[in-house]
């Protein structure tokens, strides 16, 4: 899994962004803890990524940069 600061940190870093990340505590009740899975997409469809999670951040910022 990744941490949403850890996307945010690099998403800060890729974009140069002099943006500060502020966090809070979590809410009482809240889910604290997600974990995403491509396990039925590969059984289901055959899906099988190329591409790594860092690799696909890089790509989405400059897709980004290109297109805004």
């Amino acid at each position: 899994g990744t941490t949403i600061l850890s996307l945010a940190e690099k998403i800060v870093e890729l974009t140069g962004s002099s943006s500060t990340i502020e966090s809070t505590e979590s809410r009482r009740g809240e889910v604290t803890h997600y974990i995403a899975s491509v396990e039925k997409a590969k059984q289901a469809f055959n899906y099988n990524p190329t591409i790594g999670f860092d690799e696909g951040i890089v790509k989405t910022v400059e897709w980004y940069n290109q297109y805004t």
